[in-house]
C-alpha cells in the first residue's frame, strides 16, 4: 500500500506502504522507534534500565505483539482494547475489580484500563502538535523533575529495603506521570517485595497489556541484592503451593517466571490463572504467546531443524503479485453492528470513530507508522493500536489485531466516496 506520497525506498513493506517521508523515525524498526526503551522510556533511567523483557515474552518479532517489528508505542497484549471502542470482549482487570474499595480509594491510578504509555520522542509528524505532549516530560539535567525525583528517591528505598517507603515514592511520581509505564512496574516490585500480590497483579495485568515487561538485568538493578529478590520469589512460591486457587498470586508469579527465562513454569502458574480467573484475557493471551513458541513435533527434516523451505526463483516468480491499496482516504468497517469510520491523509495524520453497540461514540486522531504489513494508529490520548494489513485490491484491506483471541475475524474496510 502508499499513501499517494511515495514509496519507502529500500524498504520491503509488501505493498503496505504508508507514505513516502515525514515519519522522522523509519517505521517501527529504525531510528528513534529502534526499541521499547528508545523513545516510550524515560531517558533518565538509562543508568538502571536494561530494557524489555526478550525470549520469555514471545520476543520482538513473535509472541502477541508479532510479526510487528519493534518500536510500536503499545506492545502489550490488549493493545485496542477498552480506549479504542474496538476490541475482543471488551477489557476487564479482575484483580483491580475484586479490590476492597479503601484500596481501590488509596491507590494512585485507575487500573481498570490499561495504562496509555507516554511517547517520550514524537515523531516528525508529531512535533509542534498537542498529541506529542506528555504530562511530565523527562529531564536530563542535574536538576531533574518532580517526577524523577520521586522515582530516584524511592529507588534508593526499594534497594536499601525500605519498601514500604518505597512504594510511597512511587506512588507520588505516579500522580505527576501517570502515563509512565516503568513507574507502574516498579510500583508493582514494591507490592511484590511487601507481599501484596492481589494490589501487584492488579498493576500488572494494566501494564502487560499495553507494554512489555522489564528484563532480568533491569529487576536484578533495582534490587540491588539477589539473594533479597530470591527470599521475595521463595516466599511468593510457598504462597502459591498453599494457595493453589490464588489467580492473581499465580499471575504474579508467571510474570516473575518470565522475567527470569523460565516460560515453561510460567505457562504452569498462567493455566492456573485461566482456569481460576477465565476474565483475565491478559493472561489468557500471555499463555497462548509462550505455546506458540512451544517446539512443535514434527516429523519433516525441515520441522526438526527449525528450518523454513526456501522457495525456488521459479516458484517465486509464479506466485501472484499482492493487490496494491492507497491507504490514503475514507474508510468504513463493520464488526457485528459496530461500526468503525477511519479516515487517512496525505501527511500521515489519521481520524478513528468507532461506534461500538450501546455505548457512546468514540473519536480519536493522531499519527501513522509503518512497518512490513503493519500500520500503528498513535493516539496520545488512547495509546497506540497495530495492525497487521492485508491488501484486498484498490479499495479495500483487512485490518487485524495481533492482541485479539485467535479466532477474532480482522475488520474488512472498505473505501468511502
Amino acid at each position: 500500500m502508499n499513501n499517494g506520497s511515495g514509496n519507502f525506498s529500500g524498504n520491503n513493506f509488501n505493498n503496505v506502504n504508508v507514505g513516502g517521508g515525514g515519519w522522522g523515525y523509519g517505521g517501527f524498526g529504525g531510528g528513534g522507534y529502534g526499541g521499547w526503551n528508545n523513545g516510550w522510556v524515560n531517558p533518565r533511567y538509562g543508568s538502571w534500565y536494561n530494557g524489555a523483557c526478550n525470549g520469555g515474552w514471545g520476543g520482538y518479532n513473535g509472541g502477541w505483539w508479532g510479526p510487528f517489528a519493534a518500536g510500536a508505542a503499545t506492545w502489550g497484549v490488549l493493545s485496542a482494547v477498552g480506549s479504542w471502542g474496538y476490541g475482543a470482549g471488551g477489557y476487564v482487570n479482575p484483580y483491580y475489580a475484586s479490590m476492597p474499595a479503601t484500596v481501590v480509594a488509596s491507590s494512585p491510578y485507575d487500573y481498570s484500563q490499561p495504562i496509555v504509555v507516554n511517547n517520550y520522542i514524537p515523531s516528525a509528524a508529531e512535533e509542534g502538535s498537542a498529541e506529542a505532549s506528555t504530562e511530565q516530560p523527562a529531564t536530563t539535567a542535574a536538576t531533574p523533575s518532580p517526577a524523577d525525583a520521586a522515582v530516584d528517591e524511592a529507588l534508593a528505598k526499594f534497594k536499601a529495603g525500605d519498601y514500604a517507603a518505597a512504594l510511597a515514592g512511587f506512588d507520588a511520581a505516579l500522580k505527576l506521570s501517570p502515563k509512565d509505564s516503568v513507574i507502574h512496574e516498579v510500583r508493582a516490585l514494591a507490592l511484590f517485595a511487601l507481599g501484596r500480590y492481589p494490589e501487584a497483579a492488579a498493576a500488572l495485568n494494566a501494564v502487560l497489556a499495553s507494554a512489555p515487561g522489564m528484563d532480568w538485568t533491569t529487576i536484578s538493578n533495582v534490587y540491588g541484592s539477589v539473594d533479597a529478590y530470591t527470599t521475595h520469589l521463595r516466599r511468593l512460591e510457598d504462597v502459591c503451593r498453599s494457595k493453589p486457587d490464588d489467580a492473581a498470586a499465580h499471575f504474579v508469579l508467571a510474570y516473575h517466571y518470565l522475567v527470569g527465562g523460565h516460560s515453561d513454569m510460567a505457562a504452569q502458574a498462567l493455566r492456573v490463572v485461566v482456569a481460576k480467573q477465565p476474565g483475565d484475557v491478559v493472561a489468557k493471551r500471555m499463555l497462548e504467546a509462550i505455546e506458540a513458541a512451544e517446539p512443535k513435533d514434527e516429523q519433516s527434516p525441515a520441522a526438526s531443524s527449525g528450518s523454513t523451505p526456501q522457495k525456488t526463483d521459479v516458484e517465486a516468480a509464479a506466485e501472484p503479485a499482492l493487490p496494491e491499496t492507497d491507504l490514503v482516504g475514507a474508510w468504513k468497517a463493520t464488526s457485528g453492528t459496530d461500526t468503525i469510520l477511519l479516515t487517512i491523509s496525505e501527511d500521515s495524520k489519521f481520524s478513528w470513530k468507532a461506534q461500538p453497540k450501546d455505548k457512546p461514540v468514540v473519536e480519536l486522531a493522531g499519527t501513522i507508522e509503518t512497518a512490513a504489513d503493519a500500520i500503528a494508529l498513535v493516539s496520545k490520548s488512547a495509546g497506540t493500536m497495530v495492525a497487521k494489513v492485508t491488501p484486498k485490491g484498490p479499495d479495500a484491506f483487512e485490518f487485524g489485531l495481533p492482541s485479539a483471541p485467535k479466532d477474532t475475524k480482522p475488520l474488512l474496510f472498505a473505501r468511502q466516496p
